[in-house]
């Protein structure tokens, strides 16, 4: 949810940035960044119905497993990364973000309720988990605690704070204990790039990727390289995702391996935010930017829709009448129509004025 940021703030209690009513609201959008959104919602979406469908079949399709890995690579650390840019301004302020906070509790509220009312029409009963989440709701989950805890931790030193969180989200898988309460595992283990984020202007960053020649071809080769990689052996990309999922698969090699892994994926996971953000046009698109700001909206309500989708049996029915390929695109064009679509009014009207309440 983009807010608005100063052009140069600095963290610490230190220097204190000015006023947001000072920042101009032209300078406040960035199309980049609100492009990027529209699209990582997208592929969030999309990466949802891929993995049902692959699901329905055994996870014997080996283009959709290339696909999914390809995805869960670095979506949602993007996301956390433009969030954590885009609250720059807020965290370092003396004044607490409460209602930032607020919005994504009341937008997790909106996303967990659609999807357990949605069961309880399909005759599965109601079933309210408030604290054991690890379905749609967890990023605001994380996002939440992101903003508390980078704002109460604003007077440290950011590179130190940056090199302890990568340490804590290596660490998890080591800890069996830790699992779906708060979404801890995920919080802890995307947190690094949250605090990233809020190390660099989002505008300084955006000039830096327009600088770069050929940053489009430098983004393109990247996701290239990475398929052709996941493409050679399936079965290890397969087991990967589960990784890049950045939930608590407990390590079950007590070495030092598992950490170097982590810290791998990491490194790729951040290449991917900066490889889609080169492919993100520098000015503004006339459909992709406008509902790229509303992301919130098809996040919190494309959930229902996927679960009346599997219960239809449409991940079986598709591959019967398009076939593997067909189904595939398909899968593709629901998530940009879905995030066409839950992004326009009423939908966005509701949740915007749900969240800002």
């Amino acid at each position: 949810m983009a807010e608005t940021e100063s052009p140069t703030p600095k963290m610490g209690r230190a220097a204190t940035c000015a006023p947001a009513a000072a920042v101009p609201a032209a300078a406040a959008r960035i199309p980049r960044w609100d492009t990027m959104r529209f699209w990582l919602m997208v592929l969030v979406i999309a990466g949802h119905y891929l993995q049902q469908l692959n699901g329905a079949h055994d996870d014997g399709i080996a283009t959709a497993t290339v696909q999914i890995a390809l995805i869960y690579s670095f979506h949602m650390p993007a996301f956390f990364l433009i969030s954590g840019m885009l609250a720059r301004h807020a965290l370092a302020s003396d004044r607490f973000p409460a209602r930032r906070v607020v919005s994504y509790a009341l937008c997790g509220f909106i996303a967990e309720l659609g999807q357990r009312l949605a069961e309880a029409a399909a005759g599965n009963g109601m079933q309210f988990n408030l604290v054991h989440s690890m379905d749609i709701s967890w990023f605001m989950t994380a996002l939440i605690v992101h903003t508390a805890l980078t704002w109460l931790l604003r007077d440290a030193d950011r590179a130190r704070l940056l090199l302890v969180s990568v340490l804590l989200g290596c660490l998890i898988g080591y800890d069996r204990h830790v699992g779906d309460l708060f979404s801890l595992s995920l919080v802890l283990t995307n947190w690094p790039f949250y605090v990233l984020g809020t190390m660099h202007d989002a505008h300084e960053v955006d000039r830096r990727i327009g600088a770069v020649p050929h940053a489009r071809a430098c983004g393109v080769a990247w996701f290239a390289v990475l398929a052709c990689l996941f493409s050679l052996r399936v079965d290890v990309t397969e087991m990967l995702t589960k990784v890049f999922l950045w939930q608590n698969y407990p390590f079950e090699d007590t070495s030092l391996v598992p950490l170097l892994w982590r810290l791998a994926v990491y490194v790729a996971s951040l290449g991917g935010c900066l490889a889609f953000a080169a492919l993100m046009p520098a000015g503004e698109t006339r459909v992709a930017t406008t509902l790229g700001r509303r992301t919130m909206a098809p996040y919190c309500l494309h959930w229902p829709v996927l679960l009346i989708c599997i219960w239809g049996r449409l991940f079986f029915a598709l591959p019967d009448a398009l076939g593997f390929v067909g189904a595939e695109a398909a899968c593709w064009l629901i998530g940009i129509v879905l995030t066409l679509v839950l992004s326009l009014p009423p939908f966005w009207t509701f949740v915007h004025w749900f969240s800002r309440a």
